[in-house]
């Protein structure tokens, strides 16, 4: 069993150690991924930067039936909205599939996220990106090239 209380403070502590700002809080996180998960056609695959990781993790929309400062997911498990650098939803959602099979391939429209998400009224950390529309968690510290 996972203690999500030693979760979010581990986070806590990365965020601290890694980053210089934080643009979004567990209640923009909740509102953002409710608008997310009602958009239509269904958002089939996001890509998550947590803070303690150094590869993105392709996955699902995370389920914001969890305690406040959580979601839970189908790949990791529940994991603390402060654990998030930062979301990706890409343009085109690629499944890989085995034995030399193509990829399943969706196209999802982000011009219509990023609108869905601009109708909240918040002022959301957005960026489009080379390969779809990015929501930033936290600024991440400059190297110390010193």
């Amino acid at each position: 069993m996972v203690d999500l209380s030693q979760e979010l403070e581990k986070a806590r502590r990365t965020v601290r150690r890694n980053h210089t700002g934080s643009l979004m809080s567990s209640t923009k996180w909740r509102e953002a991924l409710t608008i997310l998960g009602a958009m239509e056609p269904a958002i089939r695959q996001i890509v998550v930067k947590f803070v303690d990781a150094s590869t993105p993790q392709p996955m699902q929309l995370p389920w914001v039936s969890a305690p406040h400062d959580f979601v839970d997911s189908l790949e990791v498990g529940p994991f603390p909205l402060l654990s998030i650098e930062w979301i990706e939803i890409p343009s085109l959602a690629r499944f890989p599939r085995p034995n030399n099979v193509s990829a399943e391939e969706y196209i999802q429209d982000v011009t219509a996220i990023r609108a869905a998400l601009e109708r909240l009224g918040k002022k959301l950390p957005l960026e489009n990106s080379p390969t779809g529309l990015k929501l930033v968690g936290h600024v991440a510290a400059r190297p110390n090239h010193g």
